[in-house]
């Protein structure tokens, strides 16, 4: 049988078949023994039926198992673990030595010399497994690896010579052609440096123009923007007093109307049944008004509860106060009510300005009248302001 030699580098590549791999071949060994052969490229074949596989089991030299790794894992949990470590691995499976040596051969020229030493090779036969390193069957040597020829180590040698000798040669152009465009860019790069300059002073001119006018055009916005906001604040200010004072005058309408009703109810009611309270509002010694045209204002106020608004029962204005004033304050026997709380409110007003003021209770024990027939109010004391009120 004529064996085609290899070349040196086809020689190592095909020697590294797992050195970390244990034996199948021990006669001594009586239980099955299985390796899962992973980390690698797993080929059935290099050209002719090439699938990729994860991991090959073997079991006394037989695949029993190539596929996914997750699978050999959970099947075959106790078996030898041999790390490819990226290499690529190709089984074959024949009938003996003859057929597989035919087999090696083309398997090997399949594989370009230049990869050959990342590429392993096993062989399955009845005995087990064997490599494309030796095999041997009935103590007599079957197929033994060749090394490589003369003429293959010249030729690799001239070829890489050659090889040598045009990148040398490339390098060499390279260099030259780098240095002529070096040179011109260096002269080119002079050139634009002084234009840049030029253009730098120029764009630096203009610069200072434009920030000048942005910063004159950026203060005049400002005070734009500053009076136009002042203006608009004045005038928000402006609406919120009118509004304010709206609000005022319409609360001041409202409570004169309600008085106002409530008087208009006390009159058109049974006059036997309205009842008047005599009142007298004085100033205190230390009371200091000025000017004329006050305002003296007496409001008597009922609540259903505590937490209730108070609502006017009768209203009474004296005009041109001076110093003391006496009048009345009627209700109708029917707005008394002994489970109901009333006061008196007395405001002394100079135009919109409340100068004094004063808060009266009032008391109801019976159904249909007040405690209080007489109430006496001294507005403007010191400390605390005097309310005297004399019950019937």
């Amino acid at each position: 049988m004529n064996v085609k030699p290899l070349s040196l580098i086809g020689s190592i590549l095909l020697f590294f078949l797992f050195s970390c791999a244990s034996s199948k071949q021990d006669s001594n060994s009586e239980e099955s023994q299985y390796q899962v052969y992973h980390n690698g490229q797993i080929l059935d074949k290099y050209k002719s039926e090439r699938i990729d596989r994860e991991c090959l089991v073997l079991k006394d030299g037989r695949s029993v198992f190539k596929g996914e790794i997750e699978y050999a894992n959970e099947h075959y949990a106790n078996a030898e673990a041999v790390d490819l470590k990226g290499r690529t691995l190709i089984y074959t499976e024949n009938n003996g030595p003859t057929d597989f040596a035919q087999d090696i051969e083309g398997q090997v020229e399949e594989i370009p010399l230049h990869e050959r030493a990342n590429f392993a090779l096993i062989y399955t036969d009845e005995q087990g497994t064997n490599t494309v390193e030796k095999i041997v069957r009935g103590g007599n040597v079957q197929y033994k690896k060749p090394g490589p020829s003369p003429e293959e180590l010249a030729e690799q040698k001239a070829k890489e010579e050659e090889e040598a000798r045009i990148a040398a040669e490339k390098k060499a152009e390279e260099e030259r052609i780098a240095a002529a465009k070096k040179e011109e860019d260096d002269r080119i790069a002079a050139e634009a440096k002084i234009a840049a300059t030029a253009a730098a002073a120029a764009a630096a001119v203009q610069l200072d123009l434009d920030n000048k006018a942005k910063q004159d055009s950026k203060a005049a916005e400002e005070a734009k923007l500053a009076e136009e906001a002042k203006l608009a604040e004045e005038a928000k200010l402006a609406a919120e007093a009118k509004a304010a004072e709206d609000a005022k005058l319409a609360e001041e309408e409202k409570l004169a109307a309600e008085a106002k009703a409530a008087e208009d109810a006390l009159n058109a009611a049974n006059m036997r049944n309205v009842i008047s309270i005599a009142c007298q509002t004085s100033l205190a010694e230390e009371a200091k008004i000025e000017g004329k045209s006050l305002m003296l204002n007496s409001t008597l106020f009922v609540k259903k509860s505590k937490e209730d608004l108070a609502k006017v029962v009768s209203y009474r204005k004296v005009e041109n106060f001076s110093s003391a004033s006496d009048y009345t304050i009627e209700y109708h026997h029917k707005q008394a009510n002994k489970k109901y709380l009333y006061h008196m409110e007395v405001e002394l007003k100079k135009a919109d300005k409340v100068i004094y003021s004063s808060t009266v209770p009032v008391t109801c024990t019976e159904n249909g009248k007040l405690d209080q027939k007489e109430i006496k109010v001294i507005l403007g004391a010191p400390v605390v302001e005097e309310v005297e009120a004399t019950e019937k």
